[in-house]
């Protein structure tokens, strides 16, 4: 996995994003299925706010983590830049600003499915249209922590770790992951 173990404070309004590696992006090259997990802890809910967010040029997303206004999680990404944005919005609301939680998802391009993930477990999973059946990595382009890639949706709270797996985690290795993440260690 791609990730990053120590907590970064996001004030909302006048912090820059965290900009990461073109890694993050290329890693995914040839997988059937990638699963995203971000801890986070929102000092606010307001606004939509990108927690995990990579693009194939300028503004079109790739895959992204979000939080809606009303504490919904949105996954949604695609396999190759002429598809479409694919997206699912949980109906579970988060508004919690007290604690940490595993946000995530799985884009998985083979089965055309997008699951989303909440504090250790697929909480919903719905059918989607992907252009192929593998991910396409591309380079030059922006991915980022805390905010969209045109600016807007900056996020107000911790972000202590952010993974981008290869491939479909299971259940179990979901869970591991919570269960780590809930002692403080990431992998």
């Amino acid at each position: 996995p791609f990730g990053f173990g120590q907590a970064i404070f996001f004030d909302g309004v006048s912090d820059h994003q965290v900009a990461l590696p073109d890694d993050v992006a290329t890693g995914v090259e040839g997988a059937e299925a990638i699963t995203m997990l971000v801890w986070a802890r929102r000092a606010s809910v307001a606004g939509v706010v990108d927690l995990l967010t990579t693009s194939v040029s300028g503004t079109s997303r790739k895959y992204r983590v979000r939080l809606s206004a009303t504490g919904q999680i949105q996954i949604g990404g695609r396999s190759i830049s002429s598809d479409s944005f694919q997206e699912l919005v949980s109906t579970a609301t988060v508004t919690d600003t007290d604690n940490y939680h595993q946000f995530g998802g799985i884009l998985d391009a083979e089965s055309d499915t997008i699951s989303v993930i909440l504090d250790g477990a697929i909480i919903e999973t719905a059918a989607a249209t992907f252009g192929v059946t593998k991910f396409t990595g591309e380079t030059g382009t922006s991915h980022r922590i805390g905010r969209a890639l045109s600016g807007a949706g900056r996020f107000h709270g911790d972000i202590s770790s952010v993974q981008v797996h290869r491939g479909a985690l299971s259940a179990t290795e979901i869970l591991r992951h919570y269960d780590l993440g809930k002692t403080g260690v990431f992998t």
